[in-house]
């Protein structure tokens, strides 16, 4: 066989290469020649081989091969896992929405599953995403030519939302490629939409077999023997002026510590408290005095008597006045010892007779008091004191409050153990003096009818001392009513050279004769200084008496507190709308495919070796494709596989072509293939990469000269890489090796230093 028919055979494939026709002539001889060539052509194209070959040049895949690389398995595979874990978070989601918290072994919990699922979801959508945007880098090759960096731009796209970012910005690309592309960027949202969509909240489920109740009384009938607070409601006053009225009140049954009552009625002892300080008036003989001058005319002796008083009377638009006693006391020695006592605050009955113990029926006033019409109960408050210059008694604060049964509509509920109840509505019910019942008895007191329930408090006639009413005011009046009287007193000395003016408060308190109050809950009221805080306090430890005589109750609904999964479908929308975009942007990609009549080649870079028809280097590296020639009068088909002739082709990477060694960097690798335009065009039955312009041009090295200086070759793999009897040649069958370019010697190699 002739050496020049082998050289015409591995020309095309090794032209660039710097492949020594030497070596193609050394491996040439080793190969056993037993006969002639035949004249027999192959009907595949093939070159006429010995009848000793034994091996072909193209060897037909596997069907794991073409199920594996030629079509979309995996990616419709990966597509439909990526439904399935959806639709099985989905069906999680179904199955546990408003259910209590599944109790899993070693503190799994449901989030955690969710999540893991939707890592997998999201893997297997990227791979559906990944797999588009590659095949779609061969598609952009087909409309036109395009750089030959695009390459790198859809790979760095298809690796993560960094390139894809960066390929939507380029705005390189189809609009399927975009999509891809922005699919892969919003994917970072993917898993923590999906983690959103699960919410925990406490919910509270009933326990019927153990019922809440709480006190619902309709009438105060306390037995009572004696008055004058014998029937404990003064006491429930009293604790509720020092402020522990919610210790006077009954707790409501709650076994769970959460409970909950439908809207209710119930006895109550309403309270309702007005500012009168403007309104307030004063007369009589009030205090108001020069008490300097005052001092010195009794220093002098001029018939000044040691002790003077004053009754000034204070008085509200409706209701009783009350007179207040002021007094001065002096006493003359050194010095002038004054001391003032006056009524610090005062409480007194505003609508009825303020006589102790008198039957208040008969001096009932029905004006409105705090705001109430026609009130059972009502009392005044003043604060009083001195000014700067104790010289006046001055009202710094005045208050009405009225008292009286009334019927409360309560939406009440118990939460982690407290009880929080709010009056929703308050009926004041209604006053009788003397009303004649059709039993025949005689009842005064208070009643109200509501819902069909009749509410009342009543006293046997206008003269019944152990009547309900009468009791009620008996023990406002022993908690509240009174004063407290405060002295200031001081020395004056009528030659200033003698000494220094000065005062002080002299309040006294002793064990003989208490303190300035006239009852307890007068300290009660002096203590905290806001009357109608206490009025308020007094007013439920009342209703908590009323509650603790009386058994009737209000059925309401114990709740048993659990952890319960609430899912917020809401979220869901953006993981379901990506995967519907990759899929489709798969889809759109395979029918483009199918359409061009293009390869899958998707992710292999064996296109850029096997069907690059140029180089970086530069075009005339690239061979034409190949004429009909005959030799003894057979037709070379040699890369005819399939009925049509395949472009002679050349590596990408002819490196025995680069001049420097800088020029192996990537960066000058990148910078000369941005010059390449390559476009993907259909050769008969081949699909190759063919470039039409290069902007990059370097020296071209002679086919005929021997590069066996560093660079590349392409050699055969074996000696059976020559075997002729197959269908087709095989690139693979081809070894490019790799020489390290030449060091570059410095100016001072002949010192013996090399740089």
């Amino acid at each position: 066989m002739s050496l020049d028919i082998y050289r015409r055979l591995w020309r095309p494939a090794t032209n660039g290469l710097g492949a020594s026709t030497e070596k193609l002539n050394d491996w040439h001889n080793s190969v056993k020649m037993d006969g002639s060539l035949s004249s027999q052509s192959s009907t595949h194209g093939g070159i006429v081989g010995q009848a000793g070959f034994s091996k072909s040049f193209h060897k037909r895949p596997s069907w794991w091969t073409r199920m594996s690389l030629d079509n979309w398995v995996w990616e419709m595979s990966a597509a439909l896992l990526c439904i399935c874990i959806l639709a099985a978070i989905i069906g999680i989601l179904f199955a546990y929405n408003n259910r209590r918290v599944p109790d899993l072994p070693d503190g799994l919990n449901i989030n955690a599953i969710v999540s893991l699922l939707a890592s997998f979801a999201k893997a297997a959508l990227l791979v559906v995403v990944a797999s588009a945007l590659r095949q779609e880098k061969w598609l952009w090759f087909i409309d036109k030519p395009r750089p030959l960096t695009t390459v790198d731009a859809f790979e760095e796209a298809s690796r993560g939302p960094y390139g894809s970012a960066m390929l939507i910005l380029s705005r390189r690309g189809s609009i399927r490629a975009l999509l891809a592309a922005l699919v892969t960027v919003l994917a970072l949202g993917f898993e923590p939409f999906l983690q959103q969509v699960l919410n925990t909240v406490i919910r509270e489920t009933p326990i019927a077999s153990e019922p809440a109740s709480i006190r619902t009384p309709t009438s105060y009938n306390e037995s009572v023997v004696g008055n004058l607070g014998g029937s404990g409601l003064s006491l429930n006053a009293l604790i509720g002026a020092f402020g522990g009225a919610a210790g006077a009140v009954p707790a409501p049954l709650c076994s769970s510590g959460n409970c909950t009552w439908p809207a209710y009625n119930t006895l109550a002892m309403c309270t309702l408290c007005q500012d009168m300080t403007a309104k307030v008036k004063l007369s009589g003989d009030s205090h108001n005095i020069n008490l300097t001058s005052h001092l010195e005319k009794f220093s002098q002796g001029n018939n000044t008597p040691s002790t003077s008083s004053w009754t000034p009377r204070y008085a509200f638009p409706n209701g009783n006045p009350i007179d207040v006693l002021t007094s001065l006391d002096l006493q003359l020695g050194s010095s002038v010892q004054w001391s003032v006592n006056y009524p610090r605050r005062v409480v007194w009955p505003l609508n009825i007779d303020p006589t102790p113990d008198s039957h208040w029926a008969y001096s009932w006033d029905n004006k409105s008091y705090g705001g109430v019409d026609s009130p059972l109960f009502a009392m005044g408050y003043l604060d009083l004191n001195l000014t700067a210059d104790f010289g006046q008694l001055a009202v710094q604060k005045a208050t009405e409050c009225a008292f009286t049964p009334c019927v409360r509509t309560m939406d009440t509920s118990i939460r982690n153990g407290a009880v929080v109840s709010n009056a929703t509505s308050t009926n004041y019910g209604t006053i009788i003096i003397g009303e004649s019942q059709p039993d025949g008895r005689v009842l005064t007191g208070w009643n109200v009818t509501v819902n069909g329930t009749n509410y009342h408090i009543y006293d046997a006639g206008n003269d019944d001392s152990q009547g309900r009413a009468f009791l009620l005011i008996q023990a406002l009046r022993i908690a509240l009513e009174g004063n407290t009287t405060y002295s200031h007193s001081g020395y004056w000395y009528p030659n200033p050279s003698d000494g220094e003016a000065f005062d002080f408060d002299s309040t006294g308190f002793s064990q003989s004769y208490g303190g300035p109050w006239s009852s307890a809950g007068q300290q009660a009221i002096d203590g905290n200084g806001d009357f109608s805080d206490v009025v308020d306090g007094v007013g439920r430890a009342l209703t908590g008496k009323f509650q603790q005589v009386q058994d009737s109750v209000a059925i309401g609904t114990t709740l048993h507190s659990e952890a319960v999964v609430l899912v917020r479908w809401e979220w869901i929308a953006y993981p379901l709308a990506l995967t519907v975009l990759g899929l489709a942007g798969l889809l759109l990609t395979i029918l483009s495919t199918h359409h061009q009549r293009m390869a899958v080649w998707k992710e292999s870079t064996l296109p850029l070796l096997f069907r690059y028809t140029g180089g970086a280097a530069g075009d005339s590296t690239v061979s034409p494709a190949p004429k009909h020639h005959h030799y003894d009068n057979h037709e070379d088909d040699t890369f005819n596989g399939d009925g049509g002739h395949l472009p002679h082709v050349t590596t990408a990477l002819t490196l025995s072509a680069i001049p420097t060694p800088e020029s192996n960097r990537v960066s000058s690798i990148v910078t000369q293939a941005a010059g390449e335009q390559v476009q993907l065009r259909r050769r008969d039955s081949f699909w190759v990469l063919d470039p039409t312009t290069s902007t990059s041009r370097v020296p071209i090295i002679s086919e005929d000269t021997d590069h066996t200086t560093p660079a590349s070759r392409l050699v055969p793999s074996s000696s059976e890489a020559l075997s002729h009897s197959g269908p087709g040649f095989r690139m693979q069958d081809l070894q490019l090796e790799f020489e390290p370019p030449p060091r570059e010697i410095s100016r001072d190699h002949r010192q013996g230093r090399l740089i």
